[in-house]
């Protein structure tokens, strides 16, 4: 089993929105690659509902998600750190940790997106929900990253997940203080 580390927990929520922005465009090229390989081609129509259709979806969503399952919502769980003795995630950990979140995203978004094309049919709206709901997702998450880093400033303390992995983030929260920041 690994050593458990000490994961910034506004760092996190960082590189989870990063990927999810991430996936945006990606999921939009290979809707477009799909819909290249039919008779009606990548047209104007498809283009615009495409377009138009991702930008409503994101900024509803956006709106929609306000603080729901927002990282910070969690930060109220946080113990003080006091003995805990695991070490902080080194610049290895955190780069091994951001392509892992990185092929994951784009990997799970393009397979969800095309499994909906198969299921729901293409034309451009299936393709600007998935985008969309990615898109407000990541930025909601964005947000809220830039949230923890003030409170973290206003409370002068740092959070952190502790755990092998920032996978399961929220399951052991500890914060500290001061010198040991």
């Amino acid at each position: 089993m690994a050593a458990e580390r000490r994961w910034r927990y506004g760092r996190i929520a960082g590189i989870w929105s990063t990927a999810l922005l991430a996936a945006v465009p990606v999921v939009l090229g290979a809707a477009a690659l799909v819909q290249a390989g039919t008779d009606d081609g990548v047209d104007g129509r498809w283009l615009m509902v495409t377009f138009f259709g991702t930008l409503a979806t994101g900024a509803v969503g956006y709106m929609l998600m306000g603080g729901v399952a927002a990282p910070s919502s969690r930060l109220g769980l946080a113990e003080p750190a006091g003995g805990d003795t695991a070490a902080e995630a080194t610049a290895d950990d955190w780069r091994r940790w951001r392509m892992i979140c990185l092929a994951i995203t784009l990997g799970g978004s393009v397979a969800m997106c095309l499994f909906l094309i198969a299921i729901l049919g293409r034309g451009g709206l299936v393709e600007a929900a998935i985008a969309g709901v990615i898109a407000a997702v990541g930025l909601a998450t964005r947000r809220d990253a830039i949230r923890i880093a003030g409170i973290e400033e206003d409370e002068g303390r740092r959070y952190y997940s502790v755990g092998p992995s920032p996978t399961g983030a929220a399951r052991r929260l500890v914060w500290s203080a001061g010198a040991e920041r």
